[in-house]
């Protein structure tokens, strides 16, 4: 069996493959709902932009736009999914911390 040919393009590798595939659609955006950027970031890659273009999306307003979406269920369906399940994991580690500061007191 033949080796798969790899090549560096700066520090990532690629691998050639026998035939075109797609692997991932966009870049890794973490999730913070209470930071601008990622807010920004969020808009930018899983919400139709305003007739303005990216300008439309203003950084300052991201973190309430992007709340406002999420209330009004206006994010596709698999945005909404990976937030609610980002919101999920936050708030497993929240209690996770109250859990672990009431045994400290205790």
């Amino acid at each position: 069996m033949d080796e798969p040919i790899k090549f560096r393009v700066d520090s990532i590798i690629y691998t050639l493959r026998k035939r075109p595939t797609v692997i991932n659609l966009s870049p890794h955006i973490p999730y913070d709902l209470t930071n601008e950027i990622s807010c920004h970031s969020i808009l930018l890659m899983h919400y139709p932009w305003p007739m303005d273009g990216e300008v439309g999306l203003v950084l300052s307003e991201a973190i309430t736009t992007v709340k406002s979406i999420m209330q009004n269920d206006m994010f596709p369906k698999y945005t909404k999914e990976t937030l609610d399940k980002y919101i999920a994991t936050g708030n497993i580690k929240i209690n996770e911390y109250i859990d672990e500061i009431n045994m400290t007191n205790n």
